[in-house]
């Protein structure tokens, strides 16, 4: 007569009791994995002989297929419990951050947390404005609970694909799903022991004594600068925006492929003056001397709760603790200097080489349309790249060759030329309409997948700037050719 078997207690991965026959390790695991072969029979072939059972010549009963599926069944629950149940046993809470900005600006912030709320520690990735869209709208696979970032139409974008929790998520007297914590603006900035004069109005960067000795980062690349052209054409309007951006192209040293890079190319000497934000600077004004663009363009730093974040509540109080006057006064550190949301704080939030208040920067400010800037993020980006990105260093020698023949000739003689330098073939109304017809306002990089048709007008768009380039160089060799040498 056989034995009885004994049974033992102990807890499932859930914390459940129940009883099971007492097993030895080898025997056990030798049972888990033939049940796995039998999902992957390819793992019979490689598994080692240690984990076959061995038959002592015993010929055993042939049994019915039909006792595989309860071992299934065993494999499946065992599996989806260590996914659900096992994990979630003694794993601390984190606060994940997804951020534009940089750890020199977001490292206050994280001890003041730290501070407050040592038992939730944070987790903060800096990222470029453009990846970071990308990467929550990819599904925010790696539940970031907060978004922060200085661009606006990255949070208008955001916010029409649902990336946010509902309004009352954080309750009645809570912050909202997106709050303006922080206020910055853009503007130019050179090295302090520069001998070049430091630019006043936006208009000084056009002129000729800056040929190659400005930089700034790629729109497609930078969610500040896409900011600065976006706002440049609101400012001015389609046409004699793009026509200002098409005449710095002669004053371009470089494109940088991101926005920190404008700050280091200063600091090492690469070229003299870089379009950039107050942000970026004050952390190294001890070098660096900024100056605000008049009229002001202001950006807002936001903070957005992300859906799909596994920190709620944690989210929430991190936002409520960056409106607080304790914490906006953060911003007036020489690392992380912004102008505060805090109006009672906006008068001291410059330091006194500035030129300007913090309210007259307000004051002064143009009013810039988030969701105008949506609909065509991808748009202008686009266009940026197809008519300068990619064809710098001719643009920059045709500017060359103007201011030569400018010493040499009249000014009227030049007109044509002038107007096909600065002249954007592609009118505001065909890109408001490419921009509506694919819904490209919703993409962040020029280089996310298209279809074939979208291709088509990129490619159409393509070949009239290239038209007009071929153009421009044979009128200004026309011209050369009737000057004395």
């Amino acid at each position: 007569m056989r034995a009885p078997r004994r049974t033992s207690h102990r807890p499932d991965y859930c914390g459940v009791r129940h009883s099971t026959p007492d097993k030895t390790p080898v025997s056990h695991v030798r049972r888990l994995i033939r049940n796995v072969s039998l999902l992957y029979p390819w793992n019979l072939i490689v598994m080692p002989q240690f984990f076959r059972r061995k038959s002592n010549n015993v010929k055993r009963p042939r049994r019915s297929p039909n006792f595989m599926v309860p071992r299934l069944y065993l494999v499946w629950i065992l599996a989806v419990g260590l996914l659900i149940c096992g994990p979630a046993r003694g794993q601390a809470e984190r606060l994940r951050i997804l951020t534009s900005f940089s750890p020199e600006i977001t490292s206050s912030f994280e001890s003041l947390w730290a501070q407050e709320h040592s038992s939730i520690p944070t987790d903060i990735l800096s990222k470029n404005t453009v990846s970071a869209i990308e990467e929550i709208q990819r599904g925010n696979a790696r539940s970031f609970d907060l978004f922060w970032s200085s661009s606006p139409e990255a949070f208008v974008m955001l916010n029409r694909q649902g990336a946010f929790v509902a309004e009352d998520n954080c309750g009645p007297d809570g912050p909202v799903p997106v709050e303006v914590i922080a206020i910055s603006s853009i503007g130019w900035a050179q090295r302090r022991d520069s001998m070049i004069m430091m630019p006043n109005t936006w208009d000084d960067l056009l002129h000729p004594i800056h040929r190659g000795k400005i930089a700034m980062a790629r729109p497609a690349r930078s969610g500040s600068v896409h900011f600065i052209i976006e706002s440049l054409l609101q400012d001015r309007g389609w046409h004699a925006g793009w026509s200002y951006v098409l005449g710095l192209t002669g004053n371009l040293s470089t494109l940088t492929a991101r926005s920190l890079g404008v700050i280091d190319g200063l600091a090492n000497e690469r070229f003299d003056i870089g379009i950039t934000t107050d942000v970026l600077t004050r952390s190294r004004s001890s070098e660096i001397l900024f100056r605000y663009g008049q009229p002001a363009y202001l950006m807002q730093a936001h903070i957005g709760i992300l859906k799909g974040g596994q920190s709620v509540d944690a989210a929430c109080e991190f936002v409520r603790m960056l409106l607080s006057q304790d914490d906006q006064s953060q911003l007036l550190k020489p690392n992380t200097t912004q102008i505060p949301i805090d109006a009672s704080l906006r008068s001291i939030a410059l330091s006194d080489d500035a030129p300007t208040t913090a309210e007259q920067i307000i004051e002064a400010r143009i009013d810039f349309d988030a969701e105008v800037s949506a609909d065509r993020y991808w748009i202008v980006n686009s266009i940026f790249d197809l008519a300068i990105s990619d064809h710098l260093d001719q643009r920059r020698t045709q500017w060359q060759r103007y201011d030569r023949l400018k010493i040499l000739l009249p000014e009227q003689d030049l007109t044509e030329i002038y107007n096909l330098l600065t002249d954007l073939p592609i009118s505001e109304r065909d890109a408001a309409e490419t921009a509506l017809r694919f819904r490209a306002g919703l993409r962040p990089d020029t280089t996310q997948s298209m279809t074939p048709t979208e291709r088509l007008v990129l490619d159409s768009w393509r070949d009239r700037l290239i038209t007009q380039l071929e153009a421009t160089d044979a009128a200004l060799s026309a011209l050369e050719e009737d000057v004395p040498r």
